[in-house]
C-alpha cells in the first residue's frame, strides 16, 4: 500500500498546461529564437536527442551541430503539457504541440527527462502526423 500512496503522489503532481518547469520552457524559446548553442547548454553532459529522421544525438556538441544544420527556419509551438515530479526530484514531461517549416506543418510530440539538476538527460521528438500528410501525398 505505501508504494501505491507514493505513486499516486507521483500523479498528483502531473499537470496540464502551461508548461512549468522552467528548462523545458527555456528549450522551446532557445529553439524559436535560433539560439541553439544554449539548447545544447540545458542538455546534461551525456544528455540525448531522439529525433524522427536521425540517430541519436548525445552531448552537447552534437546536439548544437544538429540543431544549427536542421532546425534554422523552424517553429516549435507547445500546446498541453504533462509533467510529473518524483520524490526524488527527477521530472518526466510529455508536451504536445506543433513543427512548423517553410515546408510542412505537423503535430508532434516532445518526451523529456531531467534529472535532480534540472538537466535534459533525454528529449524524444515525435511527429503525430504521417509521412504521407508531411508530404502532401493524401491531397
Amino acid at each position: 500500500m505505501v508504494s501505491s500512496l507514493s505513486h499516486a503522489a507521483v500523479l498528483d503532481s502531473v499537470k496540464s498546461d502551461p508548461i512549468t518547469e522552467p528548462v523545458i520552457s527555456e528549450y522551446f524559446k532557445t529553439i524559436n529564437s535560433a539560439e541553439f548553442e544554449k539548447t545544447a547548454a540545458l542538455f546534461a553532459p551525456h544528455g540525448e536527442f531522439h529525433t524522427p529522421f536521425t540517430p541519436e544525438l548525445i552531448g552537447h556538441n552534437a546536439i548544437a551541430l544538429y540543431l544549427s544544420t536542421q532546425c534554422q527556419e523552424i517553429t516549435i509551438t507547445p500546446h498541453k503539457s504533462k509533467i510529473q515530479r518524483s520524490d526524488n526530484g527527477t521530472v518526466e514531461a510529455n508536451i504536445t504541440g506543433t513543427i512548423a517549416t517553410s515546408l510542412f506543418r505537423s503535430d508532434a510530440s516532445w518526451q523529456f527527462s531531467l534529472n535532480t539538476r534540472q538537466e535534459i538527460l533525454c528529449v524524444k521528438v515525435k511527429f503525430l502526423t504521417s509521412v504521407r500528410d508531411l508530404l502532401g501525398l493524401n491531397a
